[in-house]
């Protein structure tokens, strides 16, 4: 990995004062968190000498307590990774090669849900975050709704009237980096 810079625009922060930085061997560490930043500054590692193979699944992370690394929304250019922000801390590139996970919360493989009003699933990712999701039944697109902070997928019957007693249920989630998981049920409905 090759260098990181560091650039705060004017007017970053509210008073002046002398600021920290310091590049270790594939981070950098700005400052810490008694500096308040009144805008966005900068953050970019030049990623020119990896392979494309090798980038593909690398993101810039904020190191977190025992160096937990934490996503930062990165943008991939040409041979650098940037990322806006104005929490100072320790960054680093992080490798997330680990899928989303999906799994359903009310209900089995196999089950009738003919009393059930509503499908649940729980989504998530370890790393980089999910990005994006998509649900068919029986082969149709279906509209889930989101919640970000229980990490939940809803779905509600009275969205589409369901023509068949045997339905296929698949959810596919995307994560920041391009992991891909893929969830299939099969569940009754009358």
């Amino acid at each position: 990995m090759g260098a990181a810079k560091v650039y705060f625009p004017s007017n970053t922060f509210y008073k002046d004062f002398y600021i920290d930085l310091e590049k270790g061997k594939d981070t950098v560490k700005i400052h810490d968190n008694s500096v308040a930043a009144h805008r966005n500054f900068t953050i970019s590692f030049d990623v020119s000498i990896l392979s494309s193979e090798d980038r593909k699944h690398l993101l810039i992370a904020r190191l977190y307590s025992k160096n937990k690394p934490r996503h930062s929304r990165t943008y991939k250019r040409d041979g650098s990774f940037t990322t806006r922000t104005r929490t100072f801390g320790t960054y680093t590139l992080a490798r997330d090669s680990v899928p989303p996970t999906i799994k359903a919360r009310n209900f089995k493989e196999k089950q009738w849900l003919s009393n059930y009003s509503y499908l649940s699933l729980e989504i998530a990712d370890d790393l980089s975050g999910v990005k994006t999701y998509n649900a068919t039944l029986n082969g149709e697109w279906i509209l889930m709704e989101y919640e970000p902070k229980t990490k939940t997928l809803t779905y509600n019957f009275d969205d589409k009237i369901l023509n068949k007693t045997e339905c296929n249920l698949k959810v596919v989630v995307v994560d920041n980096v391009g992991n891909t998981s893929t969830f299939k049920s099969t569940f009754f409905r009358k």
